[in-house]
């Protein structure tokens, strides 16, 4: 019932997108994930396409992706101009190997993005040293992990930017949707 409640007041409102409706559920991601900022998109894949303008992949840059994933994954980085590298996943978890990581580095590389599968984080403990100890930005595609957790860390805290997906095959669902979550105002803004 409230759902419903919900739908119909902003059906009556002003604002049938955009609106204090969506900075309102901003809001709410960055209370649940404990993040600072929060950006909500159409989509997962724009979810994924939205971080990796944030920091600026272009033609010649190098990201580096589990080979166990969906599409947009990958997709996301040739939007920008970028090539996906695929590097092999932890045959228990089906995440991404951060040793298989380490191998696919080299000058071309700017990033990596960890997959969090089934509800589980990948290693962003051993992912977030490595991409510090080579200068690469670290985004999540958490698109099957909100709600959880890693060494008592939100997933929504765990890499510099943080996607989600609220298509309804997903843990919470917005009918579609998605959804970035930050600390870094930079990032924030130049995704707004």
């Amino acid at each position: 019932e409230d759902d419903l409640s919900a739908v119909q007041e902003t059906l009556k409102s002003d604002w049938l997108t955009t609106g204090p409706k969506v900075e309102e559920f901003e809001n709410a991601i960055c209370d649940f994930t404990c993040s600072k900022f929060a950006v909500a998109v159409n989509s997962g894949t724009a979810a994924l396409h939205s971080s990796l303008f944030a920091i600026d992949i272009n033609k010649g840059d190098e990201v580096i992706v589990p080979s166990m994933t969906f599409a947009s994954t990958a997709n996301a980085i040739v939007f920008q101009g970028g090539t996906p590298v695929f590097a092999d996943v932890n045959e228990k978890n089906l995440l991404i190997n951060p040793n298989k990581v380490e191998e696919k580095i080299n000058e071309s590389a700017k990033a990596i993005i960890a997959v969090d599968y089934a509800g589980h984080a990948a290693d962003y403990n051993k992912l977030q040293k490595i991409a510090k100890k080579n200068n690469l930005h670290l985004v999540a595609d958490a698109c099957h992990a909100i709600g959880g957790k890693f060494y008592k860390k939100n997933v929504g805290e765990l890499a510099d930017l943080n996607t989600f997906s609220f298509h309804p095959v997903k843990h919470i669902t917005t009918g579609e949707g998605g959804a970035i979550t930050t600390n870094n105002e930079q990032y924030y803004n130049r995704m707004k």
